[in-house]
Formats: structure tokens, sequence, C-alpha cells
């Protein structure tokens, strides 16, 4: 789209005052620019493929960058699979040696326990056979009968 000035520039007078002369033409612009930078864009069409050249190499560069690590990452990953079993076992490891520790204190507190069932068990057992013999002996003292066989009973 023009602009407004290049629109009024081509009414511009053609010449200076005075007698008449021959009628002027409008002055082209576009093209006016056009001829006038030429030069300078052609100077630039090397430029313009240096910086191809250097895009190319930079996404050659890219891909070789993404490739190795690529690679890293892949060592990286086989690596973390090869620790995962070991890591796992001694995880395992560790869960069974609390679970022993654990039963270990376990046993040990139900021994205790036991060996002060059987102290005390121990310790009122005479008492308690002695109740049971006072009262065989009252029982008998006080003459309740014996129990009595029938004759004809087998």
């Amino acid at each position: 789209m023009p602009r407004v000035r290049d629109l009024l520039y081509r009414f511009r007078p053609s010449g200076a005052p005075g007698a008449a002369t021959a009628a002027g033409v409008p002055a082209d612009r576009a093209l006016e620019q056009a001829v006038e930078l030429e030069p300078v864009f052609g100077s630039l069409s090397q430029t313009q493929h240096d910086c191809a050249e250097i895009v190319r190499w930079a996404h050659r560069e890219a891909d070789a960058i993404r490739a190795r690590e690529a690679d890293a990452a892949r060592v990286v990953l086989a690596t973390a699979h090869s620790l995962e079993a070991a890591e796992r076992a001694d995880a395992a490891a560790r869960v069974v040696g609390l679970g022993r520790a654990r039963l270990g204190s376990t046993t040990a507190d139900a021994e205790r326990q036991v060996a002060a069932v059987r102290q005390h068990a121990a310790e009122a057992m005479p008492r308690y056979v002695e109740q049971v013999v006072a009262s065989v002996r009252s029982v008998l003292e006080d003459g309740v009968p014996a129990p009595q066989h029938r004759a004809g009973a087998t």
C-alpha cells in the first residue's frame, strides 16, 4: 500500500515556475529505491549464504548433541535399572533384619514372661499342695464315708 507522501509526491511540480516547458512525468519512487538498493542487496547475497550455512551447521551440531545426550541418558537409565535389583535386595534385607530383631525382642519378652510364670508357680505350688493335703485330711478326719462299691456292679 503506497504511503500518502508517495501519492502526494506524484503531484509535485515538474519544473521551476516560469515559461511553459514539456509536461513533467511523475517519479516512480519504488523503482528508484529498487535501483538504488540493488547493489546493497547484491553484496548481501554472500552474507545470506553464510548465514544459511551457519544455520545448517547449528542444526547438525544440535542433532549431534541430542544424539550424545540420548546415549548418555540410556547409559544412566541402564545403570539405574541394574542398581534397582541391588537396592531392592538391600531394602528387603533391612526389612528382614528389622523383623528378626523384633522377633528376637518379642521372643525374649515371651521367655521372660514364661520364666516369671514358672517362678511364681514354683513359689506358689508348695502352698497349694499344703492346702489340698489339708483339705483331703480334713475330709478324711471328718469321717465322710468313701464311696463304696456295690456287689454285682462292674
